[in-house]
């Protein structure tokens, strides 16, 4: 048995040293196919004394074994480069649009909440003023409009049957002209004369709602009023002359009337945006060809200071329009 295994041995040292002999590296050479295994002859026997010697073998050492494989591409390499590179981008780009959303957001919220906020601020102030306006049509303008062209209906129709240049206030300081009508006719200037109370009580009880631009205009009616009063009772003579001044001012009708498109249109302008900026009034305008007539002022003390509109622009309108 030990006999077998040492011709193993030196089979497979043969067929290294051959291997080695052809320089050629154990990876290239074609690997031939293995006989099969035959025993070796038993050496001779040894004669006489002197034994045959065994040969000797020399085994050179080879390289180490080197697997062929391809090379990576060349982008490969910066891969545990730029990949972190990226990856920290893509993190800071997805946090700032976060942010940037939700920036906006809380910026919508905060101007739709301050859009409320000044809408029912505006609202409120709206409808303070709406208020007010409608106080001063419903208790002073719209009566007194109304009572006052009632009045000017009967003195027309009293008027149609006077001669030219009739003027009321005067013929109540002729004895004999309210005597000589009808007695309807008496009854339209009691009435005429009994509402003149009326509109100079109205007139002095709301001069506060009135606008400082028809201070005069009211003032010279309220006068009006109260003479025609006194004149029907017979307090001030029989001569017209010394009153002829206190004749009722035309001028008042026009004016009034702008006045009241001036507060209606405002009105308006309130409705139809109750939470918005009305932005401010506009000035009462009085054209110049309703001005009043001057009236005696020796010592000047009915001049109207501060009636020039101090600091308003400048504007332009007709009897019917209100700037």
């Amino acid at each position: 048995m030990g006999l077998e295994v040492q011709r193993r041995t030196i089979s497979i040292m043969l067929i290294l040293a051959g291997l080695s002999a052809s320089g050629l590296p154990l990876h290239a050479q074609q690997r031939p196919a293995r006989p099969p295994f035959q025993p070796a002859p038993a050496p001779p026997a040894a004669t006489g004394s002197g034994a045959s010697q065994p040969p000797v073998i020399r085994i050179e050492p080879i390289g180490p074994l080197h697997l062929a494989a391809d090379k990576p591409p060349g982008w490969t390499y910066w891969v545990p480069v730029v990949g972190p590179v990226i990856s920290g981008l893509l993190a800071f780009l997805g946090a700032w649009a976060g942010l940037r959303i939700a920036q906006r957001n809380t910026l919508q919220t905060v101007q739709a909440s301050q859009k409320t906020s000044e809408a029912a601020m505006w609202q409120k102030a709206n409808e303070t003023e709406l208020r007010d306006i409608e106080e001063k049509l419903d208790k002073f303008y719209g009566p007194f409009s109304i009572r006052l062209k009632t009045d000017h209906q009967l003195a027309q129709d009293i008027r149609s049957r006077q001669p030219a240049g009739y003027r009321l206030l005067v013929k109540l300081f002729d004895p004999l002209w309210l005597p000589s009508l009808s007695a309807g006719d008496r009854k339209l200037v009691e009435l005429i004369c009994e509402h003149a109370g009326i509109l100079e009580r109205l007139i002095a009880k709301n001069a506060g709602s009135m606008e400082k631009e028809l201070i005069e205009y009211f003032s010279r009616a309220s006068a009006h009023f109260r003479i025609l009063q006194l004149a029907y009772q017979r307090e001030l003579g029989e001569d017209p002359a010394r009153f002829a001044a206190y004749v009722y001012p035309k001028e008042l009708d026009t004016v009034l009337e702008i006045a009241m498109q001036r507060l209606n249109r405002r009105v308006a302008d309130l409705r139809a945006n109750p939470g918005a900026a009305p932005g401010p009034m506009p000035w009462l305008v009085i054209p110049k060809e309703y001005a009043l007539p001057a009236w005696p002022d020796p010592d000047n003390r009915l001049q109207a200071k501060g009636s020039s509109h101090e600091g308003q622009p400048e504007h332009r309108a007709d009897a019917k329009v209100v700037s």
